[in-house]
C-alpha cells in the first residue's frame, strides 16, 4: 500500500485495493490456506497520508553540513 501512496494513487484507489486484498486473504483463511488475515491486523494511518515530494527533502550533503556546524 505504501508504494501506492508514494506513486500518488488517490485514497479511494488505495482503499479499494486494500478491501480486495483483505477479501482475498479472508477467503484463504476460510479455506485454511493461511492462519490469519494480516490486512485485518494492520493499523490504518491516524490521519490522511500526504505523499512526500522527495525533491523537497534536504540532500545528504546538507544534513551532514548542518551536523558538522552544530556546536
Amino acid at each position: 500500500m505504501e508504494e501506492l501512496y508514494k506513486a500518488g494513487a488517490k485514497p479511494n484507489t488505495i482503499e479499494a485495493r486494500g478491501i480486495a486484498l483483505s477479501s482475498l486473504l479472508s477467503h484463504a483463511v476460510r479455506r485454511k490456506c493461511i492462519a490469519n488475515n494480516p490486512v485485518q491486523e494492520a493499523e490504518k494511518p491516524a490521519g490522511p497520508v500526504v505523499p512526500v515530494d522527495e525533491r523537497s527533502l534536504p540532500r545528504l550533503e546538507e544534513i551532514q553540513a548542518v551536523t558538522r556546524a552544530r556546536p
